[in-house]
């Protein structure tokens, strides 16, 4: 920012560090005291500057005669800061580094008066005229909300919750991680975890969460094999015949069948049938993350491993647990956040002064946005210098040399064989016989 302020801005500079500054100076989650400390320090970086000056000046002014107000005429807080900010809790618990450390606790929560009642109220529902209980909810979030519900067993707990975040928050822009918290929504005494956005905005409730729908496809698919395949018991009589193979009939199967590549766009979205496209399937290109594990990790990450493929020749277990363990996914997703979108997102945010919204509006007529550029830009500077690339490769090595100590610590590894129990099938296998006076519970003296 002391560059910025050295240096002579255009007005379109200006509105972008005025609206930044705004946005800021407008969050409620944050104290009063840091608004105010962040307008004046603003006010003293750019008090060379008439049309910022004087922005910054009134704007800490009206800070220090309105606290926990908006800058507009409204004074309507956000959901969020009415409801929810006050009453919920961070979770304190410390998640394990490794998975295998996972122990069994005393207690569900990490504290027992981590939650407190919920100030924000949902009222009681009110079932629509012909819906069954519920269903008229749940049409709206399919109907209106175009969403699918869906549900993540592992994010139902806490520990769960703050381990998915853990993860999550390591490929996170600074300043945009997400949080666990444990809170009593409908003031039923029992507690939930919910995982809120770098915004603030609850986005799972114990493992619910609303994911883009695909209820068009499905159907779309279902029809093709209801008119191709016919009925159920009909595929049944096929697969005995050997005329439907695994994975035959699967979604991902039919929708290979519907698309192919563009030769002359390889890198864009693949061309689809009129079928896939009547049904809303919108086929993207590569996204960024997507290329730099193509074109970078992917050679990177298996050099690393084809010296582990070697030393473990005899044991291939061994080898799967390493790859399982140190997945090129994770690695890769570590690697673009550090070497790609974290620098991307830095250079967008402090150097052009773009915000969140304009760094990912496409440019008019194509699928190229501001941060997807600057993160191509850099793909293709990093697969041109080798220096760079070798660095990528210590790292990577690096990563997996620390998770193969980490798995020889552990010591036992492998494939345990599941023995079924004799009772696993029937639990009563010990009745051989039917007694219809036990079954009707008559007991005589």
């Amino acid at each position: 920012m002391s560059e910025i302020a050295e240096t002579e801005l255009n007005d379109q500079q200006r509105e972008f560090l005025i609206n930044d500054m705004k946005r800021y100076a407008e969050n409620m989650a944050l104290p009063d005291s840091d608004r105010i400390a962040y307008l004046q320090e603003m006010h003293q970086k750019f008090k060379n500057d008439p049309v910022l000056a004087e922005w910054t000046e009134k704007a800490f002014n009206w800070a220090l005669q309105k606290p926990a107000s908006k800058m507009a005429s409204s004074t309507k807080l956000n959901h969020y800061v009415k409801n929810l900010k006050p009453s919920m809790k961070a979770s304190t618990l410390i998640v394990p580094k490794y998975e295998s450390q996972f122990t069994e606790r005393e207690k569900d929560f990490s504290d027992e008066k981590l939650y407190g009642t919920h100030r924000w109220k949902l009222g009681k529902d009110v079932n629509e005229p012909g819906f069954a209980t519920g269903m008229d909810d749940l049409s709206r979030i399919i109907l209106d909300a175009k969403s699918d519900v869906k549900y993540n067993k592992k994010l139902s707990t806490e520990m769960g919750a703050q381990y998915w975040v853990q993860q999550k928050n390591k490929t996170q822009p600074p300043g945009k991680e997400w949080k666990v918290y444990v809170t009593d929504l409908n003031e039923d005494n029992i507690p939930e975890v919910v995982i809120a956005d770098a915004n603030g905005n609850i986005r799972y409730v114990n493992g619910w969460h609303l994911g883009k729908s695909k209820g068009l496809l499905n159907a779309a698919h279902q029809n093709y094999i209801d008119t191709q395949f016919g009925t159920p018991s009909q595929i049944a009589i096929k697969r005995r015949q050997g005329n439907i193979g695994k994975g035959d009939l699967s979604l991902k199967r039919w929708i290979y069948n519907n698309t192919k590549v563009d030769e002359d766009n390889p890198y864009g979205p693949l061309l689809a049938t009129q079928t896939l496209l009547n049904a809303g399937y919108k086929p993207r290109a590569l996204n960024t993350c997507n290329i730099f594990m193509k074109y970078v990790t992917k050679e990177l990450y298996d050099g690393v491993i084809t010296g582990y493929a070697a030393k473990y020749a005899e044991d291939p277990l061994r080898l799967k647990a390493l790859k399982s363990a140190a997945s090129i996914i994770s690695i890769n997703a570590k690697c673009y956040a550090r070497f790609v979108s974290n620098p991307a997102y830095k250079e967008l945010s402090e150097n052009r002064h773009m915000s969140d919204k304009q760094m990912k509006k496409k440019y008019p007529g194509t699928n190229v946005s501001p941060f997807s550029d600057e993160c191509s830009k850099r793909i293709d500077a990093i697969i041109r210098d080798e220096a760079q690339k070798e660095q990528i490769k210590g790292i990577i090595k690096s990563y997996v040399d620390k998770t193969d100590a980490a798995l020889s610590q552990e010591g036992q590894y492998g494939h345990k064989d599941y023995v079924e129990p004799s009772d696993w099938k029937d639990r009563r296998v010990k009745q051989t016989s039917f007694d219809y006076n036990k079954w009707r519970g008559i007991r005589f003296q």
